[in-house]
């Protein structure tokens, strides 16, 4: 147990603490909403049906998502709390066990979605004209599904370590390559709508191999074995359980956007490409809420577990009125400013009255 660490997160002042741990949280969020708003913005240029296949993508990209985060809160709660009761070797056990759910979860997601592309992206919200787009771009989602999910519980695990900078280089790696990527390789190469799915496939396996490698150089209090997978029903269960308002809210995601995708192909492909630009953007906001949340996890795993119920309260109020004061100053950054901000991703006049409207 790296004792120095354990003093910070039990005994530095929780104010200073979570601010330190917040800020690469909500980097890493910003940068996991980024994938998406970047393949936006440069697949929107395709057309009015590929910018409607990128918001139908984006909902398969929050379903592989659901599973690597209920995974990563599940097994993280546990980690953390292991760790501020000084218990390594349990934390270990709960880490391995849902890396390696994540990585079977994702694999078989995109087995199985590879399979039924067709119908899985008409599902999705796909009209015949985005179909092609979707059917494209969603393989090479499908081929990274299990570096998505793994990744995730990745990310996961550094951050209720208190180790947040860690897993931000990882997903920083990542992004910035598929930011280069997209453009190199759609106009660069010609390939197109293919370009940004291999784009962000690629950049999905980069970041899990830095993710994974902090584990593997012994950079962390846990270790990734085969070996320590828990075999116990109560442990898995409690990893669900623990991670299931993650998966609920991811989920309810992926479905409220199938849902709108489906009734906006009524009004044609522009209304689904609207939506998906303004769904983009809301993502992009609401994830430095969702970020400093996440700062403040492990601090209060930590200190639950090492009996510190005070620091738990008072991490939890000043968390909340963060969030809230940060949130309230973007939403209205993005009200002033949200014609220049839409005609950023479309020229198309009907995308624009919509997005404008939505």
């Amino acid at each position: 147990m790296d004792d120095q660490k354990y003093r910070e997160m039990t005994e530095a002042p929780v104010y200073g603490l979570i601010l330190k741990l917040c800020g690469p949280t909500i980097v890493s969020m910003l940068i996991t909403n980024l994938y998406n708003l970047v393949d936006t913005f440069f697949v929107s240029r395709l057309g009015t049906s590929a910018g409607g296949a990128a918001g139908v993508v984006f909902n398969l990209m929050a379903i592989i998502q659901a599973v690597g985060f209920m995974l990563g809160q599940g097994s993280g709660s546990n980690v953390s709390r292991f760790l501020g009761s000084r218990q390594t070797e349990e934390a270990s056990r709960f880490a391995s066990t849902g890396f390696f759910l994540a990585l079977w979860g994702g694999g078989a997601l995109g087995i199985v979605g590879i399979c039924f592309l067709t119908p899985f992206m008409r599902l999705l919200g796909s009209t015949e004209t985005i179909l092609p787009y979707a059917r494209t771009y969603g393989f090479y989602i499908l081929l990274a599904a299990p570096f998505m999910a793994s990744s995730c519980v990745l990310n996961n695990l550094l951050r209720y370590e208190g180790r947040a900078a860690l897993a931000m280089r990882g997903l920083s790696a990542g992004a910035v390559l598929n930011m280069a990527g997209d453009p190199l390789l759609m106009y660069g190469f010609h390939m197109g709508m293919a370009g940004a799915g291999i784009s962000t496939a690629v950049s999905q396996a980069v970041s899990f191999t830095i993710l994974i490698s902090m584990f593997l150089k012994g950079r962390t209090q846990c270790c990734l074995s085969v070996k320590k997978v828990s075999r116990s029903r109560k442990e898995i269960l409690q990893i669900l359980k623990n991670g299931m308002p993650s998966l609920t809210r991811q989920g309810l995601t992926s479905i409220s956007g199938m849902a709108v995708n489906h009734q906006a192909a009524v009004f044609g492909d522009a209304a689904v490409a609207a939506i998906s630009i303004v769904n983009r953007i809301c993502g992009l906001i609401s994830s430095i809420m969702i970020g400093i949340g996440q700062g403040m996890q492990p601090a209060a795993g930590f200190n639950y577990g090492a009996k510190k119920y005070r620091r738990v309260r008072n991490s939890f109020y000043f968390t909340v009125i963060l969030g809230e004061c940060a949130l309230s100053s973007f939403a209205m950054a993005g009200f002033w400013g949200a014609d220049m901000i839409l005609h950023k991703f479309s020229t198309d006049i009907r995308v624009l009255d919509i997005a404008g409207g939505a």
